[in-house]
C-alpha cells in the first residue's frame, strides 16, 4: 500500500487482517475501495459459469466457485478506479474471457468431466460446492497429490464426495504414491483403487459411462491429463 494511491480490497476480509489494511491504508493517505457484496446479485449458476449484476454491470464469469463472482466486483472497482471513463462493456468482456488454468474447469461439461488442481482446504470446498450444487449422478475422481500437503485434511472433506476413487502417483519426486494415497482415502471412501498410470486410471474413469469424472488433488497431475482427454 503505497502512499497517495488507491487501495481496492476484497470484501470478504477476516477482520484483523480487514484492520490492518485500514490502517495502514490510511497512514499512506490511500482511497480504499471495498466493493459492496450486497449490490451483487447472482442471474444464474450452472456449469457453464456465473451470470451477475453489479450496480449496472452485467457479467459472466466462466470460471466456477462461488467466490468467483465476489472476485469480478473486486476488480470491477479495481478497473472503474484505474480508469474511470471505461466503458461497462469492456468490463463485462474482460470477465468473460478471463480463465484460470485448471480451477474448477469444466472439459465436458456433458458428462461433465471437470478438472481442478485443489490441494488445500479454501479451494477444495470451492471443488466441494460446485459438485454438491451441479453434479447430481455417479462421481469418479482420478486423484493425486503431494505427500507435503496435509493430505489427510483435504481427504477428510473431499473424498465422501465421490462414489469411486482411483489414485495415482503423480510424476514429480514430491509425490505420494497412488497406494499410499489410496489407503488414507478408504477411510473415506471404500471403494478406492490405486493404479499403476495416469493413463490407465483415466481409461478406468472413461469407461464408467454413467458417472462424472473429476481429475483432482495436484496441478502437477493436472498438467500430465489433458492428453488422455480426448
Amino acid at each position: 500500500i503505497k502512499p497517495h494511491g488507491n487501495t481496492i480490497v476484497y470484501p470478504l476480509q477476516q477482520k484483523d487482517a480487514l484492520d490492518v489494511i485500514k490502517t495502514t491504508a490510511n497512514y499512506n493517505n490511500n482511497r480504499l475501495v471495498i466493493p459492496n457484496i450486497e449490490r451483487l446479485k447472482i442471474i444464474n449458476e450452472d456449469l457453464d459459469g456465473t451470470t451477475a449484476e453489479y450496480d449496472d454491470i452485467t457479467f459472466t464469469t466462466h470460471i466456477l466457485g462461488k467466490v468467483q463472482p465476489i472476485n469480478a466486483i473486486t476488480a470491477i472497482e479495481a478497473v472503474k478506479t484505474a480508469y474511470p471513463n471505461i466503458s461497462y462493456s469492456i468490463i463485462s468482456k474482460g470477465i468473460e474471457n478471463a480463465e484460470i488454468f485448471a480451477r474448477c474447469k469444466v472439459y465436458d461439461s456433458s458428462r461433465p468431466i471437470i478438472i481442478d488442481g485443489a490441494h488445500n482446504p479454501d479451494g477444495v470446498n470451492s471443488l466441494i460446492d460446485l459438485l454438491n450444487k451441479f453434479v447430481n449422478k455417479k462421481r469418479v475422481a482420478v486423484l493425486g497429490m503431494m505427500k507435503d500437503k496435509d493430505i489427510d485434511a483435504v481427504l477428510e472433506k473431499l473424498a465422501v464426495c465421490f462414489d469411486k476413487i482411483i489414485t495415482v502417483t503423480v510424476d514429480n519426486p514430491r509425490s505420494i504414491s497412488a497406494y499410499e494415497l489410496c489407503e488414507k482415502a478408504k477411510k473415506y471412501c471404500p471403494d478406492t483403487k490405486a493404479v499403476g498410470s495416469v493413463s490407465e486410471a483415466m481409461d478406468i474413469a472413461k469407461g464408467l459411462s454413467d458417472y462424472a469424472i473429476c481429475i483432482c488433488g495436484s496441478f502437477y497431475l493436472i498438467s500430465q491429463i489433458y492428453k488422455y482427454l480426448d
